[in-house]
């Protein structure tokens, strides 16, 4: 079978918790051991076949519906799913309007628990100058491309870290293809402040009791450190305008824009 629901981004913004947490009701299963199978980005030439291979039959689930007494759904998150045009339309194409959860943070928040990600697999490119070397920072601060960094502006239009965060574009493009009241936009700040209430919104959401647990642990957190006021100001610059138009485009302001 197919999944009933899945969580398409964003990366590094609380999608591993979520996971976890809906991993836990008996009436959600998710692929074993796999949070992320990058069918719709990556394996997607494998074939239908191999990406069902990871879902239940449809007697294991009917076997656990009757066992659990009520029906049971299956999911899978992969963040990357939303920010790639052709998983996007991949994703439409095989599965239609299946509901989508989306987790969204502030993104220079986002993109700097990125970069000490990236930073400990061994990449010893310092955080200004991957900056220096992004074509999309380059373009709204109106300058050149320094052409001593283009292998690592190949690797940032590959990785896109900092398009990433530019979340309106993505979810306008998600809308575009799914029905507004398909997706559910949630806040990590939520997330982090209240996992119980905001899982509880996924699970009423597909029709599910809310999820009891003894303590809501963090799942693949980074350790925290400062970001330099003078690149937080220039990614400040970078995410105004897409936040301004996140807010508008969602009806709600997200709380990484709203005032302490």
């Amino acid at each position: 079978m197919f999944p009933d629901f899945l969580i398409v981004g964003a990366q590094k913004c609380g999608t591993t918790s979520l996971h976890a947490y809906l991993e836990e009701h008996p009436q959600l299963v998710a692929p074993p051991g796999r949070k992320e199978l990058h069918f719709f980005d990556i394996h997607h030439g494998a074939g239908p076949g191999y990406y069902r291979s990871f879902f239940p039959t449809n007697l294991c689930r009917w076997l656990k519906s009757k066992s659990a007494g009520a029906q049971t759904l299956c999911f899978e998150s992969t963040p990357e799913y939303m920010v790639f045009s052709e998983a996007r339309e991949r994703m439409h194409a095989l599965l239609g309007p299946v509901p989508l959860v989306v987790l969204l943070r502030d993104p220079i928040e986002r993109f700097w628990s990125w970069y000490r990600m990236y930073s400990s697999l061994d990449r010893e490119v310092p955080f200004e100058t991957l900056l220096d070397a992004d074509a999309s920072l380059a373009a709204h601060e109106g300058r050149e491309l320094d052409p001593s960094l283009s292998e690592l502006t190949q690797e940032t239009e590959a990785l896109r870290p900092l398009v990433r965060g530019r979340y309106v574009e993505q979810l306008q493009a998600l809308f575009e293809l799914w029905p507004r009241d398909a997706v559910l936009v949630l806040d990590f700040g939520d997330l982090a402040h209240d996992p119980q209430g905001t899982t509880g919104r996924v699970l009423e959401r597909l029709g599910l009791a809310p999820l009891e647990r003894e303590s809501w642990p963090v799942f693949n957190a980074n350790k925290k450190s400062p970001l330099p006021d003078a690149l937080r100001d220039r990614l400040g610059s970078y995410y105004a305008g897409p936040d301004a138009a996140l807010a508008e485009l969602l009806g709600w302001t997200p709380g990484w824009m709203q005032s302490p």
